[in-house]
């Protein structure tokens, strides 16, 4: 009897060894980091977003440090300077079809949102020259979301640009707009919240425990 408890003693603690490593080999998770490396004289690569396909937004310096927008594909590199007359972009989003949003300096005093879709050069879809914009999602139907004239905007790439205000109040900032035309965003006030465009129903997300200050950044 004493042979067999002293058995058991003996073989449990490797029993547990064995089940603890094959608990972590079928849990291990491997990643893969590719380096965007550089393009030309652009030396200093700073992604912002990436869609299902793999293809990546962002900003990319040269080495005199003037920013243009990009999109990064398994194809290669593409970069999207301001439409003119000034040089620099920036690329803040991107849709699974592959354009790209952000903004652009048009004449080293406005700012204004663009769009760059697979084919095509920058564009800047917003008509005003009164005031500074940017875009920072956009989803697979054109529909982009982002802030001009100190408040958040609904827009799309034919080139109009609805302000939310007067919906949402001036404090709101919209982040991110999925393809049911959900914007998700966040106020100082009451933190996080989404907007559906076409119910008109904003729906708050609550607040974080021990914090007044939670933030919606995405939505799918």
């Amino acid at each position: 009897m004493y042979a067999i408890s002293s058995m058991k003693t003996k073989l449990l603690p490797l029993l547990c060894l064995v089940s603890l490593l094959f608990t972590t080999t079928t849990h291990a998770a491997y990643y893969l980091f590719s380096n965007l490396g550089t393009y030309y004289t652009y030396t200093f690569i700073s992604p912002t977003g990436i869609n299902n396909n793999g293809d990546i937004v962002g900003t990319a310096y040269d080495t005199g440090g003037r920013p243009v927008a990009f999109r990064h594909t398994a194809g290669g590199f593409h970069i999207y300077p301001s439409p003119g007359p000034a040089h620099s972009a920036w690329g803040n989003g991107i849709n699974s079809a592959g354009t790209i949003v952000g903004f652009c300096d048009r004449n080293g005093s406005i700012y204004h949102a663009l769009y760059a879709a697979t084919a095509g050069p920058a564009v800047d879809f917003d008509s005003n020259f009164t005031r500074n914009s940017e875009a920072v999602a956009i989803n697979d139907y054109g529909l982009v979301v982002g802030s001009a004239s100190s408040q958040s905007f609904l827009g799309h790439t034919s080139g109009w640009i609805h302000l939310l205000g007067p919906m949402l109040g001036t404090n709101f900032v919209a982040k991110d707009i999925n393809n049911d035309a959900v914007i998700a965003g966040y106020d100082p006030t009451w933190g996080g919240k989404t907007y559906d465009v076409g119910t008109g129903t904003t729906t708050y997300l609550g607040f974080a425990v021990g914090s007044f200050n939670n933030r919606a950044f995405a939505i799918n």
